[in-house]
Order: C-alpha cells, then sequence, then structure tokens
C-alpha cells in the first residue's frame, strides 16, 4: 500500500468509524477510536485484542502520544 491513501472503516476492523488520533510506532499505526484501541499493522490487519489485554473494553481513546524521550533518549524536539 505504499504511496497509496487506504480507508479503513469498522467493516475492515477498527473498532469505530471515529478515529481521535494515530500514532505510529515499530511499523504499526495505532487508532485511538471511539471504541477503543485498534492496532494496524503494515498489511492493513487490524488487531483489536489489546483492549482486552489493558482492560479498555469499549472505552473511548481521545487521543493518543508516543513518548520518544523512553525509546529515544538523545532526540530533541
Amino acid at each position: 500500500c505504499r504511496g497509496k491513501w487506504v480507508h479503513l472503516t469498522h467493516r475492515s476492523g477498527l473498532l469505530s468509524d471515529t478515529v481521535n488520533g494515530i500514532a505510529v510506532l515499530d511499523g504499526k499505526f495505532y487508532a485511538a477510536t471511539a471504541k477503543g484501541l485498534s492496532v494496524i499493522a503494515a498489511d492493513l490487519q487490524v488487531d483489536n485484542s489489546a483492549n482486552r489485554l489493558l482492560g479498555l473494553d469499549s472505552t473511548p481513546i481521545d487521543g493518543i502520544a508516543v513518548q520518544y524521550h523512553d525509546r529515544f533518549p538523545d532526540y530533541r524536539l
């Protein structure tokens, strides 16, 4: 899918069509949705199991961020 826009919806596996934020880490997209966290792999497979593991159920996620200081301590914004 490199270089092409792809539309993902709840029919593609997202927990909700309302996406409040996206973060990218280690080749995966993390989508904060109105019904929880959806993790999207490079092959566009959607994994929603993080919600159960984190005890989020259908909790709305209002935003998402990656704390670079932990992963890249020498990186300066």
